[in-house]
């Protein structure tokens, strides 16, 4: 659904988007053409062993995944991947990276590597630092419930939402636990709930799919109750139905962040194992009431206790909290806009650690004379001695070695050294001897943006030899500001050389510019 959520949004920038998977139920398949959208199923299912939903696949299954895919869109041409799968990482990424030029990966875990472009982890409290070492350098991470994909009518419905409770009494409870609801988890709430003392007037609302299997049953049960109780099937509006109640006992993930952007406080249930973080950091801010199915005895007397909670003036509490949360209903749109950027740049470039297999490039471009004759020393290196360097520099914690890829193509190297106590770093770099004019510019984006946002640096310095104009320049366009000039610092081919300091601060850095 989140996906869904997402081509409808691309769909309005003119995107067309397909949607490609092993299986569809056939309801989903129709419900995702309706919102004109193509669907394309694989030839063939990966063969994957029976396991939870969140556990990574092995190579194989992903390698035999992926070729299918593969094989699936090969007359076609397409400019993003979007992977939403808990077993998928880089291993399948990285099969669909030589035709597929951009990748965006939809996370919750935070436990494996990938090889994309754009990572979106909507999670209360999730960091980007949670994916530092798991995604490329230049990758660009949206952390946080602020890029949460909602539909459109969440943020519409906001301001009314709002302004209708500002009064604070429950009126109205909505139960949404799952439109398949297996476990009739739904029925079991409304018993426990009838045998409370709700305020004078209230009213309960259940929200079911047409396939829950004791859906009938819990028609049924809805009639005998002793408080005005309706269940409603596959609801199409649901950020009007949220508006219109006063607390829900819903289930984590995604609806949960449609209740926060309607300031609807929640008893939240996880269902699922890859809930349990964003429900724990929601309970944690104050954003919902975490309610455990286990131990089962467990389950009646937590919800009790949390719903006369809200009958005793928790509910404006739990609104005011919700207000100032940030979670507005424009994640979506945020989502949308960092993918056309990221679309608009040409050509494709990415940053990431130095291999092994780089070797004879870098040592090839450090020894070209027109590199060289700039480096603070200028002797000739040996090859030993440059492989010696990046077994030691390439598992140092101060160091990160970074290649620029433009179209694929190795076409720069940056290198910074870090001191992690002052957050600072010293910072060297320089495009291929045959990379195109650019090259310098972008890789200086790209490694800043690297410094800053995912290093979390406050200052990035240089030092450069005096008379080298194009570096000064680049520093300068980059935002750097010379900050002071060491006479005679070292020895550059046989006579002393002065060296210019540029610094750059964090707050000045204007990223993606």
């Amino acid at each position: 659904m989140r996906c869904l959520t997402l081509a409808n949004a691309l769909r309005a920038e003119a995107a067309e988007c397909v949607f490609v998977a092993a299986s569809m139920p056939e309801s989903l398949v129709r419900r995702v053409q309706a919102a004109g959208h193509e669907t394309l199923l694989l030839p063939e299912a990966t063969p994957v062993s029976d396991r939870a939903v969140e556990e990574i696949w092995d190579e194989t299954e992903q390698s035999c995944d992926s070729a299918n895919c593969l094989e699936a869109i090969t007359a076609r041409s397409f400019d993003w991947v979007v992977v939403d799968h808990y077993g998928l990482d880089r291993i399948w990424e990285t099969a669909l990276r030589g035709t597929v030029p951009h990748i965006i990966v939809i996370d919750d875990l935070a436990n494996r590597s990938h090889d994309c472009d754009l990572l979106l982890d909507q999670n209360l409290g999730r960091k980007p630092a949670d994916y530092y070492d798991l995604v490329p350098p230049s990758a660009k991470i949206l952390a946080g419930p602020q890029y949460a994909l909602l539909r459109p009518e969440f943020a519409a419905a906001r301001p009314a939402a709002l302004k209708r409770r500002e009064g604070g009494t429950l009126s109205r409870l909505l139960i949404s636990l799952g439109g398949s609801d297996p476990d009739n988890l739904t029925g079991r709430v409304l018993s426990i709930l009838n045998d409370l003392v709700l305020p004078e007037g209230a009213r309960i609302t259940a929200v079911l799919g047409a396939l829950a299997g004791r859906l009938d049953a819990v028609r049924a049960f809805a009639g005998t109750m002793q408080y005005p109780t309706e269940v409603l099937v596959d609801v199409r509006d649901m950020a009007g139905l949220m508006s219109e109640c006063d607390l829900a006992i819903g289930a984590a993930g995604a609806t949960a962040w449609e209740r926060c952007c309607l300031g609807l406080p929640s008893l939240v249930v996880v269902l699922a194992e890859n809930q349990r973080p964003g429900a724990e950091a929601l309970a944690r801010a104050g954003l919902a009431t975490l309610v455990s199915l286990e131990p089962e005895e467990a389950f009646a007397p937590e919800l009790i206790s949390a719903v006369e909670a809200y009958q005793h003036d928790g509910l404006a509490a739990s609104v005011d909290k919700l207000v100032l949360s940030g979670i507005d209903g424009k994640g979506c749109a945020r989502v949308v806009e960092e993918i056309v950027r990221i679309s608009s740049s040409k050509p494709v470039a990415r940053l990431r650690k130095v291999e092994s297999v780089d070797l004879g490039v870098v040592f090839d471009w450090r020894n070209d004379e027109s590199i060289r004759r700039h480096m603070l020393s200028q002797d000739v290196i040996d090859y030993s001695a440059h492989v010696a360097w990046f077994e030691t520099a390439s598992v140092s914690r101060d160091r990160r070695l970074l290649i620029l890829e433009l179209d694929g193509v190795p076409s720069g190297y940056v290198h910074f050294k870090i001191d992690w106590y002052n957050s600072t770093a010293t910072w060297g770099f320089y495009k291929a001897p045959s990379a195109p004019m650019g090259t310098g510019r972008i890789l200086g984006q790209l490694a800043l943006d690297f410094a800053f946002d995912r290093l979390g640096l406050h200052k990035v310095w240089a030092e450069v030899l005096s008379g080298n104009e194009a570096s000064a320049r680049m520093h300068y366009a980059l935002g750097f500001r010379q900050e002071g000039l060491m006479r005679q610092a070292y020895k550059v081919a046989g006579e002393y050389a002065d060296v210019v300091y540029y610094g750059l601060l964090s707050q000045d850095w204007k990223r993606g510019v």
